[in-house]
């Protein structure tokens, strides 16, 4: 069933180049020592039966921060029992120690309370089609299937209507 989902999931993405960067920062808030949870930890099936938005980025981009704030909002203004908001982080610039510190610092600073995993070896980013452009964020239905891909940067609105969209039970395509 990976197999298939990763297949289908590069069968959908379109090539892209990486977005612009820089944003403001929001207030920041106590982070944790804990090292971020490994992508290898991170099982699609866990959120089946659930609107997964699965949002890949990296610290080092500024579209990327700049959407953050968006999407802890989606992660509060959603049922969390119909809707779940991932960040996969392929940060690559640095010590894997050096990475852990600023995926903290950008946890604290952006107030993200979703789950957030480090995609250290690259795999998920790899079973996703390899993308070229960050953020990528894809939006994948109950049932396991990807339903919408947004390469770049994307406003709330344009995520939470498509959320709302298959809440209600309509098509999206894209």
């Amino acid at each position: 069933m990976r197999l298939f989902t990763a297949l289908l999931l590069a069968a959908c993405l379109l090539a892209g180049g990486c977005a612009s960067r820089e944003n403001s920062t929001p207030k920041p808030k106590a982070a944790s020592n804990a090292p971020s949870p490994l992508a290898d930890s991170f099982k699609a099936e866990d959120y089946r039966g659930k609107i997964l938005l699965l949002n890949f980025w990296a610290t080092w981009c500024p579209p990327c921060r700049g959407e953050l704030p968006d999407l802890v909002r989606l992660h509060h203004d959603f049922d969390a029992a119909k809707v779940a908001v991932v960040g996969i982080s392929i940060d690559d610039r640095g010590t894997p120690e050096e990475i852990q510190t600023k995926l903290h610092q950008a946890l604290a600073a952006y107030q993200i309370d979703y789950p957030v995993f480090f995609d250290s070896k690259m795999e998920l980013y790899q079973a996703f089609g390899s993308f070229q452009a960050i953020p990528t964020t894809f939006l994948i239905d109950p049932q396991g299937q990807v339903r919408k891909v947004y390469e770049g940067a994307r406003p709330y609105a344009a995520f939470a209507e498509d959320i709302q969209a298959l809440l209600d039970g309509k098509k999206i395509e894209g």
